[in-house]
């Protein structure tokens, strides 16, 4: 679909310069505006009736980089966020694919896959922006995502791991501490009692503990060591 190919080519373009096959293109680069313009107009008319594609057309464009250099973001990532939520649960995203016979094994993995994604993304979002999170833990029922979901996106090394299962999990602790401290309500109790916050606080902080002693060595955290550009995994 043309907002989903378009969201890639937008997406790739700063990569140009890494492949010889595309290298030509630099002496007259595509408008990565243009691309990104018409994904949005292709997925405007696509949300009278959404597929998955669709949904990753919103989430590629939602990474889009600032074009002002003065304004870091507008209301419309947020705008757009609320959209790609709309757009899963318009098609049943929400709801876990596990039982159904009606869709091959593949599209199943893809759509639990999927729903992560966007559940993370959502999540960190609504956070740096300061927002109410549009997405309730009762809202779904997706299971958490398993190997067997994301094997078919890893290399054949047998110590890659996909980093999308931590940050879901990660996530899942994000929206906890959200609901706990930053929602509307929880900002009127939680300002005026410290020890209540505390609290709060004490279960998430060995449950963060316990998330980051469960990270695989390639995706943990780098600190006070020096190590070469090959040991390094850009996902952590």
């Amino acid at each position: 679909p043309l907002a989903l190919l378009t969201a890639i080519c937008a997406t790739a373009l700063p990569f140009v310069m890494y492949d010889d096959s595309l290298y030509t293109l630099l002496l007259n680069p595509p408008s990565s505006e243009k691309l990104y313009r018409l994904c949005w107009l292709c997925i405007s008319q696509e949300l009278h009736a959404p597929s998955l594609a669709t949904l990753q057309a919103c989430l590629l464009l939602q990474q889009r980089l600032p074009t002002n250099m003065y304004l870091s973001d507008t209301a419309f990532a947020w705008t757009l966020m609320s959209t790609s939520l709309a757009v899963a649960q318009t098609i049943g995203l929400h709801r876990d694919a596990g039982s159904w016979t009606s869709i091959p094994a593949w599209e199943k993995r893809l759509r639990r896959r999927l729903w992560w994604g966007l559940y993370a993304m959502e999540k960190w979002v609504a956070l740096a922006r300061g927002m109410p999170s549009h997405l309730g833990d009762d809202d779904y029922d997706v299971s958490m995502l398993k190997q067997e979901d994301i094997q078919d996106t890893l290399s054949d090394s047998p110590d890659t791991q996909s980093h999308i299962y931590h940050l879901s999990n990660l996530s899942t602790i994000l929206s906890d501490i959200q609901r706990s401290f930053y929602s509307v309500k929880a900002v009127g109790k939680t300002s005026n009692d410290l020890q209540y916050s505390l609290d709060l606080a004490r279960p998430m902080r060995v449950r963060l503990k316990d998330w980051r002693d469960n990270l695989p060595s390639n995706l943990k955290p780098v600190s006070n060591a020096v190590v070469s550009g090959e040991d390094l995994d850009g996902n952590g």
